[in-house]
């Protein structure tokens, strides 16, 4: 019995030192700067995909699926939002998708810049575009209702040869969002150059 108590006391101050270790990694005085994991409402910035038909075609909105890279599986269009326009115009307004958690072996400084991607889906047809964050972290004062620190802000959205971004640049509450047009064309999904 006294022998079983040593052995669980043995593994409980192993496991003591062990998260001591660990904690010291990424909070350690002098070393490592602090870990932050940006999800949720840390991220600003929206896209709006307009899918426009082209002369006999119509989009169907049961057929339009977006994955988020990081989790490689569809996101639910409860999770997005849709609207069709005049003409069959399709308005898909989606948030970009966060990657993290950042690693606390990076040592974020203001203005440093991340990268997470998406893939547009239609039938056979997909599009795959990267999103560059832009991190923030400012200790000056801020006005009442601007973005809290530290946070990210969408910058750009790029596929192939285009980058898309706001019309103003402005950081003000709120961001201007992102256009991306797209034609389709025999079920198939075109970039429309910015």
């Amino acid at each position: 019995m006294a022998k079983r108590k040593t052995i669980c006391d043995i593994a409980v101050i192993v496991t003591f030192i062990i998260l001591s270790l660990a904690l010291t990694s990424c909070y350690g005085k002098g070393s490592k700067p602090e870990c932050r994991t940006f999800i949720g409402a840390a991220y600003f910035g929206r896209i709006n995909l307009w899918i426009i038909p082209q002369e006999g075609e119509e989009v169907n909105l049961r057929a339009i699926e977006i994955i988020e890279n990081s989790s490689n599986s569809p996101i639910s269009l409860k999770q997005i939002s849709n609207e069709i326009m005049k003409e069959g115009v399709v308005k898909v307004m989606y948030s970009a998708p966060p990657e993290g958690p950042i690693s606390c072996d990076v040592r974020l400084t203001d203005r440093d810049r991340f990268t997470s991607h998406f893939t547009l889906r239609n039938q056979a047809s997909e599009i795959r575009f990267t999103c560059t964050f832009e991190y923030r972290y400012n200790d000056e004062p801020r006005p009442p209702l601007s973005y809290g620190d530290p946070h990210m802000i969408l910058k750009e959205v790029t596929c192939g040869d285009f980058t898309y971004t706001r019309k103003n640049d402005r950081e003000e509450f709120p961001l201007e969002d992102i256009d991306i047009k797209m034609r389709l064309r025999d079920d198939k999904l075109e970039l429309v150059k910015p």
